[in-house]
């Protein structure tokens, strides 16, 4: 898991291509205002996921996992906790990974505070858990980038 400010996305360059182009493509795009749902960057190899939604209360998100694909979350508006742990801690509880490429899991881990500018990439034995909200509940603005391992 690496987690850092935007403006520094360019220290994780070299670690992959795929990787490289979302970085590349988030230092280099405004995304602000960017409408809702799923854009292609490179076909199923590369593409993001523009979401709008309130953060919630810790029991109500989900740990999960993806195999196929690893992600970028990167938050444009709003702060949230997201939580995430290595895979040999959790217990899995669904396996989602035909219809969503999504593992769900039970068990403990540390969280970090993602503010706007931040971003967190998630690789597939990282188990994570995005949208856990800090006091009150807020609007999240987000980019998910999922790259093809």
């Amino acid at each position: 898991m690496i987690y850092d400010r935007i403006q520094n996305a360019k220290l994780y360059l070299g670690i992959n291509q795929r990787i490289d182009t979302a970085l590349e493509f988030l230092l280099n795009n405004d995304l602000s205002q960017a409408e809702p749902g799923r854009y292609e960057l490179d076909g199923d190899n590369i593409y993001y996921i523009v979401q709008e939604y309130q953060s919630k209360q810790p029991e109500a998100a989900k740990w999960e996992s993806h195999k196929k694909y690893l992600d970028i979350q990167y938050v444009l508006a709003g702060t949230e906790q997201m939580g995430y742990a290595h895979i040999d801690d959790m217990e899995v509880i669904q396996d989602a990974l035909v219809e969503k490429d999504c593992l769900y899991y039970a068990g403990e881990g540390s969280m970090i505070l993602a503010k706007p500018g931040t971003f967190a990439i998630f690789f597939p034995e990282d188990v994570h858990r995005p949208g856990v909200m800090v006091g009150e509940s807020e609007a999240i603005k987000k980019v998910v980038v999922k790259i093809k391992v």
